[in-house]
């Protein structure tokens, strides 16, 4: 968001398209962790919506939204044997524990967090 408004791009990696993410609301995450704590319940879970989408994908969804032009960056030499290609969450723990999955989709998601930025807020 912050480089939108510095010149109208946002930067991805190299190769966005293949690299996949499981991405979950914030808002999600904390109403779990709410819900968790106040039913008392303990445990690890794997919390995420058990889909994937590319950054490319996620960074059209925002362009949707907030107009602007892609620029692709190479990945810092630090990263590039680190870097994962592939995340998604194993939703059957938190399934198992009672808990209904049906969390906001990405392009909601987005809508939101991108109402709270563009409402004056410049960082979080």
């Amino acid at each position: 968001h912050r480089e939108r408004l510095e010149d109208g791009c946002i930067n991805l990696f190299d190769n966005s398209r293949s690299y996949l993410r499981d991405f979950i609301y914030v808002g999600d995450v904390c109403n779990v962790m709410l819900n968790c704590y106040n039913n008392h319940q303990k445990g690890i879970f794997d919390l995420g919506t058990g889909n994937q989408l590319s950054f490319e994908e996620l960074a059209h969804v925002y362009i949707g939204i907030n107009p602007a032009n892609i620029r692709s960056v190479g990945i810092p030499d630090k990263l590039k044997a680190q870097y994962q290609v592939n995340t998604v969450a194993n939703t059957e723990g938190i399934v198992g524990n009672g808990w209904n999955v049906d969390f906001l989709k990405v392009q909601d998601g987005v809508a939101k967090y991108c109402e709270f930025l563009n409402n004056g807020e410049k960082v979080l």
